[in-house]
């Protein structure tokens, strides 16, 4: 079986939703939830990635009626600890923090919740001194993308029960197979539809950029642009547009029909993300999970469907290009299966493979924008 896990739902329906869609697949299962409290929080500690935006102002407690309901449904859970900033230098801020972090912990167990997701090395070594009851799980946001990095890490932090390499070594089969060979004693999962651009100069950034929680920055100011935290989507939402084709064929996107590929290699535990997206907000997101999950194992069931169920960032399709449409002209699996861990030194100079597969398909897209005008 294959193992998912997804972000937390804010509300109980939502998390039902969840539970229906397993009901509904046998082939794969939403089995861990994750989740970080939303800046609306007054318990946040700032050492949160605040991806996920609330309009109430709530507290943890209120939080804990969701994750407790989750847990009773039998999902595991697992709490997010994933802004990639080391810790304040400055004594007053860190006190704080630190002094919000035990709070949380203090309330997490009393909840029988113990795992936590870091992204920062410095709190990852604080958390396994301080807290050695709480299980430590590494952040993607770490960007580790060479059989390398994870070798020094390991040594370095032995405690930790699993890691998710960077999204762009998702097409990487030689160091993945290697990396599952090598450590075969961690959990290894995979992002399967985030859809950051290939070649995207600010992965850490985008993170990093994203104001600490006792600042007073407005988050939607009109100061100039380059000072916002909103700065780097835009670039590259700007990039990814003007390239669109290339940027859909080089995408590190795990497919449906490319997961038993993984689990060929002994990886079978995949994450879905999304939260950052209106869609999820609301509970409309559910919808696209089961569509690839319902991919997995039925194909023909979907295909029809929304290319754009797929990954969010390919909403501007709407409803006008289909799963099946798109497929005919993606770069195939087998290709990165044979040649995937050259794509960092190889790709359009001496391989054209995505961009041979983009030319086909911008035709396509051309059609569909075509199309979208004519309504």
């Amino acid at each position: 079986m294959y193992e998912f896990s997804a972000p937390m739902p804010f509300e109980f329906e939502h998390i039902d939703k969840l539970v229906e869609i397993n009901n509904n697949v046998t082939k794969s299962k939403i089995t861990s939830l994750y989740f970080g409290v939303p800046r609306s929080c007054y318990d946040l500690t700032g050492f949160e990635s605040l991806r996920s935006s609330y309009d109430k102002y709530t507290t943890f407690d209120y939080w804990a009626e969701r994750i407790i309901y989750a847990k009773n449904k039998n999902f595991d859970f697992v709490y997010l600890l994933n802004n990639p900033r080391g810790l304040a230098d400055i004594d007053k801020v860190l006190d704080m923090q630190l002094k919000k972090l035990d709070k949380l912990i203090n309330n997490l167990r009393k909840i029988g919740c113990n795992k936590l997701r870091v992204a920062s090395l410095q709190l990852l070594a604080y958390i396994s001194k301080t807290y050695p009851d709480m299980e430590l799980y590494a952040s993607t946001t770490l960007e580790f993308n060479t059989i390398q990095e994870f070798q020094v890490f390991f040594e370095m932090y032995p405690t930790v029960k699993e890691i998710v390499p960077s999204f762009k070594a998702n097409k990487n089969f030689k160091m993945l197979s290697n990396l599952r060979n090598q450590f075969p004693n961690y959990d290894i999962e995979l992002i399967t539809n985030e859809g950051c651009i290939v070649g995207c100069p600010a992965r850490i950034q985008h993170c990093t950029s994203i104001p600490y929680f006792f600042s007073t920055k407005d988050l939607y100011s009109n100061r100039d642009e380059v000072f916002s935290h909103w700065f780097f989507s835009e670039k590259c939402c700007e990039y990814s547009i003007k390239n669109l084709a290339l940027f859909i064929c080089q995408n590190k996107l795990i497919l449906p029909w490319e997961i038993e590929e993984y689990a060929k290699i002994g990886v079978n535990k995949f994450k879905l993300v999304g939260r950052n997206c209106e869609d999820f907000t609301y509970g409309r997101y559910m919808s696209s999970y089961e569509v690839y999950l319902t991919a997995i194992e039925d194909y023909d069931k979907v295909k029809d469907f929304a290319f754009s169920n797929l990954s969010h960032l390919f909403r501007r399709f709407g409803d006008f290009v289909t799963i099946d449409t798109i497929r005919k002209y993606l770069p195939k699996v087998e290709y990165f299966i044979k040649n995937g861990h050259l794509c960092s030194s190889m790709c359009g100079s001496e391989c054209t493979y995505c961009y041979d597969c983009a030319k086909e398909l911008a035709k396509v897209i051309k059609f569909v924008e075509e199309k979208k005008g004519d309504i």
